[in-house]
């Protein structure tokens, strides 16, 4: 059924459970639920079904929505997890984002409910998309080993300086040339410039002995102009008195490197703005902080926070806020050189690093330049929306060597920006943790304060 949902709900409120399954089946879904108030409820509702979605209160008389978050993450679950509730506020749903969950929505907004319900379910195919292409990656090699063992190949009969003397029609078919336009061809013809000197010196090596056989993966040049990925295994010929010949054995792997490469893409991308994701943002700031230390380099890490970017998709809807961050993905990318990176962090969470730095002004003029960027209204659908940024920068080496606390002095830089009214960018500063510490002690006393009813 195309509309079908499995949804496990975390309530212990009735009244609200109708609520929720009210809204969902208003739009047009055909509900499958159960609700649960517990952790032992809750894994044997896992244990009985496959559900799609997990929505789930925040506090409950003994259970609470970050338990629920654990009995999911425990049991090795992707699970879109969205947490509904009345009570906390906009600094615990961060929180709760960065344990895991994957949205949250106040039980006075429940018009947010379906879009939030439908982009979870998107992202999560896209999760499973992944998963499915390794599995497919990993059949697809088991099934290349066995054509290897049970199947022909391409076999070319070639002379010493790479002129094609004897081919079979499995080569002619990979290449999409007859037999008779591949003959007195070489391989240097059909090989792709960019990996021909790694073939010449393999095979001159070959010619002078010092290998016995080789192996590559290279691109050819088809008769049609499109590229064949081919490992190919050359060796000398073997017989009675010195070998004049070499016989090399090829290998289509076309479509393994086309699903690496997209496998390269889901692992290392954002899917929405095809910036650098997180994992990728992390490895390029390793390699930058290697060579600024060998170089004695400066680099600067920004990171780059949308202003009310929740009320924006609030206002105009989910599409209208995708489209937004797009149009932020490619404004911060005409700001960064080649050698810099932009990334997207996740949420409305941008980073930039920025490699090579004389001195940190340099840092501080892009900042300028982007908070004056921003001040300019963007179009968007038909839309005109101000989206200003807050921006925090931490500097390597002086605010840190290590590439966590970087990245976390960055991340408290830009909250702290925020703090001071957005729209402006902070570099860090080691009394910002003194502050953070500061506020997280209030909160958790004005929360204790609150669960004790000593208001």
């Amino acid at each position: 059924m195309a509309n079908l949902l499995r949804v496990l709900i975390v309530e212990d409120n009735d009244d609200d459970r109708q609520l929720l399954a009210a809204a969902l089946q208003s739009g047009g879904y055909d509900l499958v639920h159960d609700c649960v108030a517990s952790a032992d409820e809750m894994r044997a509702a896992l244990d009985r079904g496959v559900w799609d979605v997990v929505i789930s209160d925040y506090s409950m008389p003994g259970f609470s929505g970050i338990e629920a978050l654990r009995v999911v993450q425990e049991r090795g679950l992707d699970l879109p997890f969205i947490i509904v509730s009345g009570v906390i506020g906009e600094d615990t749903a961060v929180e709760l984002m960065r344990s895991g969950a994957h949205d949250y929505l106040g039980k006075s907004n429940f018009k947010r409910l379906l879009p939030a319900v439908a982009r979870e379910l998107r992202e999560a195919a896209v999760r499973r998309e992944h998963r499915l292409a390794e599995q497919a990656l990993r059949d697809s090699e088991a099934r290349f080993r066995s054509i290897f063992n049970q199947a022909a190949m391409g076999m070319v009969h070639g002379s010493l300086d790479g002129r094609f003397l004897l081919i079979n029609d499995r080569f002619c078919d990979m290449l999409g040339y007859r037999r008779d336009e591949l003959l007195g061809m070489t391989f240097q013809q059909i090989t792709h410039a960019d990996d021909l000197t790694l073939d010449l010196d393999l095979h001159a090596k070959l010619m002078a002995g010092a290998v016995s056989t080789y192996a590559l993966e290279k691109r050819c040049l088809r008769k049609d102009g499109a590229l064949l990925w081919s490992n190919i295994t050359v060796s000398r010929e073997r017989g009675g008195g010195e070998s004049n010949s070499t016989i090399a054995v090829v290998e289509d792997i076309t479509e393994r490197k086309q699903m690496e490469q997209r496998l390269l893409q889901l692992a290392h991308f954002d899917v929405l703005t095809s910036l650098p994701n997180r994992l990728l943002f992390r490895d390029r700031l390793r390699h930058a902080l290697a060579q600024a230390n060998r170089s004695d380099w400066l680099v600067a890490v920004l990171f780059v926070g949308l202003d009310r970017f929740k009320l924006i998709n609030d206002t105009y809807g989910h599409g209208v806020g995708d489209h937004l961050l797009q149009q932020v993905a490619r404004k911060l990318l005409s700001f960064v050189r080649e050698s810099d990176t932009a990334s997207r962090l996740g949420g409305d969470e941008f980073a930039l690093i920025l490699t090579n730095l004389a001195c940190a002004q340099n840092a501080v003029l892009l900042a300028q330049k982007l908070l004056d960027a921003f001040a300019q209204p963007l179009m968007v659908d038909g839309h005109e929306i101000f989206a200003s940024v807050s921006i925090g920068v931490a500097l390597y080496p002086s605010d840190s060597k290590d590439l966590e606390q970087l990245v976390r002095n960055a991340d408290t830089a830009m909250f702290r920006a925020k703090d001071l009214g957005r729209n402006g960018y902070q570099f860090y500063t080691a009394e910002m943790d003194e502050k953070v510490g500061e506020r997280l002690l209030v909160e958790n006393g004005l929360r204790h304060a609150l669960e004790r009813n000593e208001f």
